[in-house]
């Protein structure tokens, strides 16, 4: 029995030893240097996204997730693409066109100007980051289990951060800083200047990065957030190629959980079969390739309805 014990005992050791080292591999491997990408590379990509919804058109226009199209919307006014604008106009006017979505406010993170009208039954459902985006496009706190969403203003609401930030919500501080930017973007009063809250969570998102090497939704969308506010330059080389090496043959994401390096059999094994694309991932991976080609002293402007 005290030889069954110690063979056990040293067999969980060795275990132990080696996930610390694979996950330490696999952070050196994700945050390494590497070639910065080319024009010509990103070019190539955001043409495949664009042909992603050209072929996808019909099923996207009737998807009902305004802040994917507000990030549609912003890839077009960079890009000047007047086919991407055309869309998100005819999927607004097919969203909002039925009796019961006519005024909803979150049309407000596209065009932030429009009239709304409040509903506060429908807030009841609502997870705090959404209440928080809800507050941002109506400019009205809205009630939390503890306090309500001003909160979000004040306060890093991901924090500690090991455990609420990478194990509970991957995507805590990214919501909380475009939420911030939904803010800003509809014109509501900032109560506190939030100058030191959205430095903490670029710095947090940045961290994550680092430590969170598996590509999937939350990793685009950390890139993208980075790069939105305007810090490209907190954007590794090799974030980049992660991600554009997860851009599928049909030009879109799938936002599965995947980890580039691996022999491609292994990935499919654990994932079984293979994931489609979709919008929600490609939404961001088409932002991601127009932020990066757009980088450079471009404006982005409210549009108009």
């Amino acid at each position: 029995m005290k030889a069954n014990a110690k063979w056990l005992a040293r067999v969980l050791l060795a275990l132990i030893f080696l996930a610390i080292a694979l996950t330490g591999l696999g952070i050196w491997t994700g945050s390494r240097d590497a070639a910065p990408l080319n024009r010509a590379e990103m070019e190539q990509s955001y043409a495949r996204s664009l042909a992603w919804f050209h072929a996808n058109e019909s099923t996207v226009r009737s998807d009902g997730n305004a802040a994917l199209w507000w990030m549609v919307q912003a890839a077009a006014e960079r890009m000047g693409d007047t086919y991407l604008l055309g869309l998100v106009r005819e999927a607004s006017a097919t969203i909002y066109a039925a009796p019961r979505s006519a005024g909803l406010p979150w049309q407000r993170m596209v065009y932030p100007k429009v009239d709304v009208l409040m509903n506060l039954v429908a807030i009841e459902p609502l997870s705090p980051y959404q209440r928080f985006y809800y507050h941002g496009v109506t400019c009205l706190p809205v009630p939390l289990d503890d306090g309500d969403t001003t909160r979000f203003l004040e306060e890093n609401m991901c924090r500690p951060k090991p455990i609420k930030a990478l194990l509970r919500d991957p995507v805590c501080s990214t919501h909380q800083l475009i939420g911030i930017q939904l803010f800003k973007r509809v014109g509501c009063p900032v109560i506190r200047d939030t100058t030191d809250l959205e430095a903490e969570l670029r710095s947090d998102i940045e961290s994550q990065l680092r430590v969170d090497f598996v590509v999937k939704d939350a990793y685009l969308q950390r890139v993208l957030v980075l790069l939105w506010s305007g810090h490209a330059d907190r954007v590794k080389p090799i974030w980049m190629r992660r991600i554009m090496s997860q851009q599928q043959a049909d030009g879109g994401w799938t936002g599965e959980r995947d980890i580039p390096e691996l022999p491609s059999w292994i990935n499919n094994i654990r994932q079984k079969e293979a994931q489609p694309t979709g919008f929600h991932a490609t939404a961001q991976g088409l932002l991601i390739a127009a932020l990066w080609l757009t980088q450079d002293g471009h404006v982005d402007t409210a549009a108009k309805p």
